[in-house]
């Protein structure tokens, strides 16, 4: 029986086999080892990285929340509680929610903050890490309300330019139907049949022909004043270089024209003025106790001095060192003498009318019957004949004509007295009566400076920036200075691109806060910078200061809230926009008229308790909402901050048909008035940053001061003197991780 051999040979593939299976179980073995530790290493490294960004968001959270303290007001500190504090100090984080934070506990004793903050990052990850750093804070509350740079304007209604008034209405009333003053830079010309309600003054003469001015007018000008062929004044009074008078009739409380021209001596310091007072024999000029006067000395320092803050001893004039200063480095000396060089002006030649004072260099008086209480004049005196209480002259009289005048209480004259031209004694005269000159009553001053403005530079007072993308050339808005009403955290400042209106700024749709274009489009959808920011058919917006880059129209509003139109009893309400328009060029209020409140000349729940508040406007630590109170440079309080009392503030101009504003405002260049009568509660300047001239043939403008009250006079400017109120601190004191 044969065994069965096997041969060693036989065994040979399967050796093979075996030997490639370990080796491929080795290899599998050692990528995936490899695999595994590359992997490890990243996830390690992921890790690393994100523990180093969640500390870096904890300590964002950390500096936001320090300055967020900063914005709180004394009040607000006063009032900190931790459960106050939470959903603030979360809102104040812009709405993130990598950052968490949570306020432990405020120690009101020593004033300070112990807060958590968390910051996250890598959440749902195998590399989630989180950060927590426990910070204490030292708040110290400011002394109250901060100092703004403000100033009162120089008049009702200031013009840096002449005004041609031949239309349409010129109106300024207050509430005891007095008026208030006009300050022109200019010539002032009123025809045409228009009656212009003003009182004021200008730097250059006044031309009043063929229309009229208003009962118990007040025209003052450092130039000449003529008056033709218009309605006769009524207790009209007129001051200037010169005054002529060529219609008959008008009462008059006073007509007064003549200065001399005065050279200054201090030493070896010497200068000029314009000056009123008494010529003593030698040329002293001895000025009167009340007035406002112009140096120039020889270096070309120019000094604004007031008369009543001066003394005078044998004709040596001191003043108290209060003089304002208008421009040049020069000192103006305490102590100096003026002495006559020439006369200015003093002309006063009128018709029969009626004077209460009448006092000029020579007056010459050329139609019959007049009556004047006193008369005064430092040269001749010519009329016919005529009533005067008492008569004053440095010169002679002449009776034009062969009839006497007729004196009530007593005359005195410097020289001799005339009839016809033939010498003649009329009865309470007296003639050649030496040292009975009146002098001269000077020319006023008129203050119509205007301080320039720069809209640009006045951005960061504004809560709602309108500008355009550089890039782009896309409508933007831009939001500060603004918080939520329910919780008082600031408002995401965006930028918002309004080409797509189709968003929502902190939970609000863009259309549901401002609506234009009758109601279909949010405002500035459609603005270019060619054509500017065309704010027709508002129906939605809020309160507040909005700042526009370049030209903005508002043409029609409708947002459901209406303000009072009436003064001195006439009832009215219109649809009005509550807030401050200030652009960097033209503005236009369209013939669809409407109303534009300022805040301040609104109640503050107008303007502070609507879903989204201006917070540099509105004091909220109490109930109700208030308005914000300042410093002047003085250290005097006042509420409603300066931005708040403007209604336009403008680089460009105004260029307006019938509407209602309440507030101040202040044009860089020119107005413009068509259609109806634009009135302006408070005061208006025009043309803060270059002169022009102003035309009214229609429209016309009428300002009125009926319960303005004198924080409401205040305006953005520079009169910036003192250190301003320290605001609230937040510091630091110590930190650590958790």
């Amino acid at each position: 029986m044969h065994s069965l051999q096997i041969r060693p040979t036989a065994q040979r593939g399967i050796a093979t086999v075996l030997i490639l299976l370990l080796t491929g179980l080795s290899l599998t073995a050692a990528v995936l080892g490899t695999v595994y530790y590359v992997r490890g290493t990243q996830e390690q490294g992921v890790s690393a990285h994100a523990a180093t960004q969640a500390q870096l968001k904890a300590w964002t959270g950390v500096e936001a929340i320090q300055l967020y303290l900063t914005t709180l007001s004394s009040d607000e500190v006063r009032e900190l509680t931790a459960g106050s504090l939470n959903s603030a100090l979360q809102t104040a984080l812009g709405g993130r929610t990598d950052i968490e934070v949570k306020a432990v506990v405020w120690q009101d004793s020593a004033k300070q903050l112990v807060v958590d903050v968390k910051g996250k990052t890598a959440e749902g990850t195998r590399a989630q890490s989180t950060s927590t750093v426990q910070v204490v804070y030292a708040v110290a509350a400011g002394t109250g309300g901060a100092q703004q740079c403000s100033n009162v304007p120089k008049a009702a209604l200031v013009f840096n330019g002449s005004v041609d008034y031949s239309g349409g209405s010129m109106e300024i009333v207050t509430s005891e139907s007095k008026l208030d003053s006009i300050a022109v830079n200019g010539l002032l010309t009123i025809g045409s049949g228009s009656s212009a309600k003003v009182s004021g003054c200008t730097k250059d003469d006044v031309n009043l022909s063929g229309g009229g001015v208003a009962d118990g007018a007040e025209l003052y000008s450092e130039g000449s004043i003529s008056i033709a062929s218009m309605t006769p004044p009524v207790r009209a009074d007129l001051w200037g270089k010169s005054v002529s008078l060529s219609q008959d009739q008008g009462t008059y409380t006073g007509i007064r024209a003549g200065a001399f021209n005065a050279a200054l001596t201090a030493g070896s310091v010497t200068g000029t003025t314009v000056v009123g007072g008494i010529k003593q024999a030698d040329g002293t000029i001895i000025p009167p106790t009340t007035g406002l006067i112009v140096i120039t000395l020889s270096d070309g320092s120019k000094f604004l001095l007031n008369l009543k803050n001066t003394s005078v001893n044998n004709g040596t004039i001191t003043q108290d060192g209060s003089a304002e200063r208008l421009s040049g480095s020069g000192t103006l000396p305490t102590t100096f003498r003026l002495s006559y060089s020439s006369l200015y002006g003093g002309g006063i030649t009128l018709k029969q009318s009626k004077v209460d004072l009448l006092w000029g260099g020579d007056v010459a008086i050329t139609g019959w019957d007049g009556t004047y209480t006193t008369l005064k004049a430092y040269g001749d005196v010519n009329m016919y004949h005529s009533t005067m209480g008492t008569i004053t002259g440095g010169g002679n009289f002449y009776m034009t004509n062969n009839g006497n005048p007729t004196i009530s209480d007593s005359g005195v004259i410097a020289g001799k007295s005339y009839a016809a031209g033939v010498l003649k004694t009329f009865p309470k005269l007296q003639t050649d009566v030496a040292g009975t000159s009146p002098g001269l009553p000077g020319v006023p001053y008129c203050d119509a400076r205007v301080d320039t403005i720069n809209v640009a530079g006045m951005q960061d007072q504004a809560n709602y920036v309108f500008y355009f993308d550089q890039a782009s050339g896309d409508p933007m808005l831009k939001i500060q200075n603004v918080n939520r009403s329910s919780d008082k955290s600031a408002v995401g400042s965006g930028p918002y691109n309004l080409k797509n209106d189709s968003f929502s700024i902190a939970g609000v749709s863009y259309k549901s806060l401002m609506l234009c274009n009758n109601g279909n489009d949010g405002c500035g959808k459609s603005a270019t910078r060619a054509a500017g920011w065309d704010l027709t058919g508002m129906k939605k917006f809020p309160a507040g200061v909005f700042w526009f880059e370049g030209k903005v129209t508002l043409n029609g509003v409708d947002i459901g809230k209406t303000i009072s139109t009436g003064e001195r009893g006439n009832a009215g309400t219109k649809n009005a926009l509550i807030g401050t328009i200030m652009s960097t060029d033209k503005v236009t209020l369209g013939s669809n008229s409407a109303a534009l409140a300022a805040p301040n000349f609104v109640a503050p729940s107008d303007v502070c308790d609507g879903t989204f508040y201006p917070a540099n406007l509105c004091d909220k630590t109490a109930t109700p909402s208030k308005f914000q109170t300042w410093k002047d440079s003085g250290g005097n309080s006042h509420t409603g901050m300066p931005i708040g009392n403007m209604a336009i503030l403008t680089d460009g101009a105004l260029d307006t048909s019938g509407w209602y504003i309440k507030g101040n405002v202040i044009l860089g260049k020119d107005l413009l008035t068509s259609g109806a009568v634009t009135t302006v509660v408070g005061a208006m300047t025009v043309g803060a940053n270059q002169v022009s001239r102003t035309t009214i043939s229609q429209g016309g403008i009428k300002i009125v001061r009926t319960g303005v009250d004198a924080d409401q006079d205040y305006v953005p400017g520079k009169n910036c003197n003192n250190t301003p109120a320290a605001g609230t601190t937040a510091r630091v004191l110590w930190s650590r991780y958790l």
